[in-house]
């Protein structure tokens, strides 16, 4: 459902389609381009010496055709963009994956905040009732002299405190489902629970340095990290390429109803020679931009390979806890039967 209705994860789609068609772009800059242009004219003029000419004006009209070819042979800067396509590409594919990843993560997150929520609500709801109990106990033992009013009061201000804790935790309860339902686009009407006993398995492999390497070399930020030094190299070389010349076959063929027809093709040659130092001026600004990308992806490496040890140490300590809080359960279970008991 989230896949199908988050508005994050769906512009992140679309862009990834817009981004598709950069190649195809890229390679028309490769392909001969053909064009075709017609005019039609029509031509009025004065006429001098009437005692000549008679006076008043003379009109002709003039009509031209021409179609033209240029086929690119030697163009280095088009390849350069054409491969740069390509990485574009594989970017955009990365950030993509990254967005769903991070739908999947949000979706969880969203999912178990219900439960949380709801399984507060619940504990609240017991609390209430256990605390009722002892507010009407103490007033039974108060009436009959075993304890004071003291005892009375404090068990009125707990059930008030906690009245007001259930009246939170139903607001929240509220705001996590909205929370849920803005993800997925529609109510999320009942929630399966966790099992009792849920199975847990560790981390596989069990060793920190393994995943530290495999976020390095394979998270998706890194991915796209990596693919901005490669496009960030072949712009240094585009820049680079602005001193050289270019090569293009050119054929065209022109027809008009005065001039007649004709036709003619060759190649075109033209090499940059002064600029104003704009070439440069760019070689120098795209080397800083390369700089920058390869620093950019160092920033990655360590934010990817930081983010591993985090990931590592909350699942190892998360299982830790989970195994500590059943213990605990099973404590509590005890002293309540004990509790129990004594009452009785």
């Amino acid at each position: 459902d989230a896949l199908a209705n988050d508005a994050s994860f769906a512009s992140a789609r679309y862009q990834a389609q817009a981004n598709l068609e950069k190649m195809p772009q890229a390679r028309a800059a490769l392909l001969p381009q053909l064009g075709l242009s017609a005019s039609a004219n029509q031509s009025l003029t004065d006429l001098d010496y009437p005692e000549i000419f008679g006076g008043g004006q003379e009109s002709y009209r003039s009509y031209n055709g021409s179609l033209s070819l240029v086929a690119p042979i030697y163009r280095p800067q088009n390849w350069e963009t054409y491969e740069q396509s390509k990485l574009f590409i594989f970017q955009s594919d990365a950030q993509l994956a990254a967005t769903r990843q991070d739908l999947i993560l949000r979706s969880a997150t969203a999912y178990f905040n219900v439960l949380g929520a709801r399984d507060q609500l619940i504990y609240l709801e017991a609390a209430k009732k256990a605390t009722l109990e002892q507010l009407a106990q103490a007033k039974r033992e108060f009436e009959v002299g075993t304890k004071t009013i003291i005892d009375t009061n404090e068990a009125q201000a707990r059930y008030d405190q906690i009245n007001a804790q259930e009246q939170v935790a139903l607001g929240q309860l509220l705001v996590a489902r909205s929370q849920l339902q803005s993800l997925i686009g529609r109510e999320p009407g009942g929630l399966a629970p966790l099992r009792d006993r849920p199975n847990l398995p560790g981390p596989q492999p069990a060793e920190l340095t393994p995943w530290v390497k495999s976020a390095e070399d394979s998270n998706f930020s890194v991915q796209v990290a990596r693919a901005g030094t490669e496009i960030a190299s072949r712009e240094l070389q585009k820049a680079k390429d602005g001193h050289k010349p270019t090569l293009d076959f050119v054929a065209g063929y022109s027809g008009s109803r005065t001039d007649g027809r004709g036709s003619s093709f060759g190649v075109q040659f033209n090499l940059p020679i002064y600029s104003g130092g704009l070439t440069q001026s760019r070689v120098r600004e795209t080397l800083s931009l390369d700089d920058k990308a390869r620093a950019d992806l160092e920033a990655a490496r360590r934010a990817a390979a930081n983010l591993a040890r985090d990931a590592f140490t909350g699942v190892s300590y998360g299982l830790s806890q989970v195994s500590a809080l059943e213990s605990a359960e099973v404590s509590a279970k005890t002293q309540l039967e004990s509790t129990q008991l004594g009452y009785q």
